[in-house]
């Protein structure tokens, strides 16, 4: 993990911030089935998570990034 602030940094402090987010996400992953909620920061080029409940173990966390190419983001 990058010691210095992300450059989506005020979008995590933001999701961060709010109280209900995590309620929000394991609401999600219980009524789908999933072991996992996302809310990610999206561009053409880049993939960030803001905020994660991450019961599969994937390690995803605020900043995490992943690769464009290996998400469903390049399909839509």
């Amino acid at each position: 993990m990058a010691t210095s602030p992300h450059d989506f940094q005020p979008d995590i402090d933001l999701l961060t911030a709010i109280p209900m987010v995590p309620r929000i996400l394991e609401v999600l992953t219980a009524n789908s089935g999933m072991r996992i909620a996302v809310i990610a920061r999206v561009t053409e080029e880049r993939w960030v998570v803001c905020s994660a409940l991450d019961q599969a173990g994937f390690g995803l966390q605020p900043a995490a990034e992943l690769p464009i190419e290996t998400t469903f983001c390049q399909q839509i």
